[in-house]
């Protein structure tokens, strides 16, 4: 059993609607020709995750993810690669985080090794859903999400950097 104090409710439930007020359209960088958009959403779910325990970090994720791919209006299909499997991706995170935490400039490199591990899977992720549901070739499906994954996951690590520049 999960036992959430009040304090966490809150903060979780703060965090978890910065995460959806962010993904409404008005906040979304659309990038033309089809490429997708730049995203703000990610980073209260990496904030969740730096800061309470794995099991809740992975229930609130968990829940997010299936909650975006109901809004999203997107077929079940798309629901485990582009969705799960992309958000719990977050919690390695956890893995680094004391790491990150303990050392002054090492832990912005363990922090680019995390998000770049992040990146990798988000990417092989969205790809091999491109190509089993969409019948997208596999290399034509890494190149199409690559532009989306790599610019949203570089501005995660931006706003990492400055959220534990604050935090020490």
């Amino acid at each position: 059993m999960i036992n959430f104090l009040i304090e966490e409710v809150v903060k979780i439930g703060l965090l978890t609607g910065l995460h959806f007020v962010l993904n409404l359209p008005c906040f979304k960088i659309f990038i033309p020709i089809c490429l997708g958009t730049i995203s703000f959403k990610a980073f209260p779910l990496f904030l969740i995750a730096l800061n309470f325990s794995f099991l809740k970090s992975l229930l609130v994720i968990l829940i997010c993810s299936v909650f975006d791919w109901f809004i999203s209006g997107y077929p079940i299909f798309c629901l485990l690669f582009d969705y799960v499997i992309p958000y719990l991706a977050i919690l390695i995170i956890k893995i680094f985080k004391k790491s990150i935490f303990r050392k002054k400039n090492i832990g912005f490199i363990f922090l680019g090794y995390t998000i770049f591990l992040i990146f990798i899977i988000r990417l092989l992720s969205h790809a091999i859903s491109g190509y089993l549901f969409y019948e997208v070739p596999f290399f034509d499906s890494l190149i199409y999400n690559f532009q989306a994954c790599s610019v949203n996951d570089f501005v995660n690590f931006i706003l990492l950097i400055v959220y534990f520049k604050n935090k020490k």
